[in-house]
């Protein structure tokens, strides 16, 4: 029998071998099996990107104002860049003894303009008035007129008349960048203190 054995020890050990060779194949294809491949996440970077944009975007298309005097709730507000006086005046609240006769309220408000309630009464100084809500008119101002805005002097309002004269009235307020020293930055200043 031992002699059997040793003379067939090669065959045997092979076949075990072969064995455990295809048992170790079957459980290893079988466990493979069990995992689940799933594909790659995408984060949507996007969201963040546009609330940011909506943050810009909030912030161009608002305007901070001040609103003082007879007002329960005096204070700087930011606005809508396209509301009126009479909107800040209304969340201020006016007191009962404002006098509101005084004030345009159909004027736009613009960017650090401060708006004082008078009391009835009061008299306004109307000089200060008029030059801090005084809005020139591009196409029929004269050059003093034109002088009166920020970051125009002399030779950039007889500039503004001649391209007027030469090339026939400003069809929109952007135009006024057609001017030689009047850039984007510059007419983002104007914007809101002229007309056409």
């Amino acid at each position: 029998m031992t002699e059997l054995f040793f003379k067939y020890k090669t065959i045997i050990s092979t076949a075990a071998l072969g064995i455990i060779a295809v048992i170790m194949f079957i459980l290893f294809f079988k466990t493979t099996d069990d995992f689940e491949y799933t594909t790659p996440v995408e984060v949507d970077n996007s969201v963040h990107a546009q609330v940011e944009e909506e943050v810009d975007t909030m912030s161009l298309n608002s305007i901070f104002v001040e609103i003082k005097g007879a007002v329960k709730h005096p204070n700087v507000y930011e606005m809508p860049k396209d509301a009126r006086v009479k909107d800040i005046i209304l969340l201020g609240e006016p007191l009962d003894s404002a006098d509101l006769n005084q004030i345009n309220q159909s004027e736009k408000l613009r960017d650090e303009m401060s708006i004082y309630v008078p009391a009835k009464g009061e008299i306004i100084e109307t000089e200060r008035e008029t030059s801090s809500s005084h809005i020139v008119n591009i196409n029929k101002a004269s050059k003093d007129e034109l002088m009166t805005l920020n970051g125009i002097g002399a030779k950039k309002a007889e500039t503004i008349i001649n391209y007027r004269e030469e090339n026939g009235l400003f069809e929109k307020k952007e135009d006024l960048m057609n001017i030689p020293g009047i850039g984007q930055k510059t007419f983002e200043n104007l914007e809101n203190d002229i007309e056409i």
